[in-house]
């Protein structure tokens, strides 16, 4: 049900590309081109008319870190469409652009995974943690992705350096008592859940995994593929705008 809340949004952006359109025929502006995609990148249908108008903008800008956040954007919008060869490229470009940028590597990672490059993608989320180890979301991708092809105590290892680095962190914990479960410590995955809990009583995962554990224990299944099914009803990432490109937001 549409409430007036969402119409009155809707009628907002609505009136918003209707002036970019009407500044770029005044200005063909790479900046302008730039929002416009942004807001057009909004709607899954509309994704091919945002990386159009990225193009564009592409085309008429020298500005390094204007093309940093345009190939970023345009990477994005290839993931969206599945099309991760293409989205590859693109992130390849950023990191080529700012080798110091962590996010890119993470991306190229991530792109890599898809694709069963699995060496590659080791080397690069590594590169993405050696660069921002403070940021949570490049050891649990890192860890998952061992974990998904049976290197449980490599899992371990990268979770252990991740806490090491980042004790505050209750994410990094209730994941590697995930990953301690599967390889069979139930009693340290029960105390790095409570160790978790305590940290961050609000953190939605550690119910999950506590249930993971349980079953577990009970089953003896591996926990990753379950917790691949359960994860769509707890997920927390949030969509970023493109002007936060080079930083993840979800450092802690």
């Amino acid at each position: 049900m549409t409430t007036k809340k969402d119409e009155a949004f809707e009628q907002y952006k609505n009136l918003a590309e209707a002036s970019l359109r009407q500044a770029i025929e005044l200005d063909n502006d790479y900046l302008r081109h730039m929002l416009l995609a942004d807001l057009l990148k909004e709607d899954p249908e509309r994704l091919d008319e945002a990386e159009d108008h990225l193009k564009q903008a592409k085309a008429l800008t020298a500005n390094e870190d204007m093309l940093l956040t345009i190939e970023y954007a345009l990477g994005e919008i290839a993931m969206e469409q599945a099309q991760y060869h293409k989205a590859l490229i693109y992130f390849q470009k950023v990191a080529a652009i700012d080798p110091t940028n962590a996010e890119a590597w993470y991306k190229i990672a991530e792109a890599n995974n898809v694709l069963e490059q699995l060496d590659e993608a080791e080397i690069n989320d590594a590169r993405a943690i050696a660069l921002e180890p403070e940021t949570i979301d490049y050891f649990t991708a890192l860890s998952r992705m061992y974990m998904e092809h049976g290197k449980v105590a490599k899992a371990c290892l990268l979770l252990e350096e991740g806490v090491r680095i980042n004790p505050g962190s209750a994410q990094l914990r209730a994941f590697l008592a995930l990953a301690v479960s599967e390889n069979g410590d139930h009693r340290k995955a029960e105390e790095l859940l409570d160790e978790a809990e305590l940290l961050d009583p609000l953190l939605d995962v550690v119910e999950m995994y506590r249930l993971l554990l349980n079953i577990n224990k009970t089953r003896k299944l591996p926990a990753v593929a379950k917790t691949r099914k359960l994860s769509a009803s707890h997920k927390t990432k949030q969509p970023r705008d493109l002007k936060n490109s080079k930083k993840r937001a979800s450092k802690e």
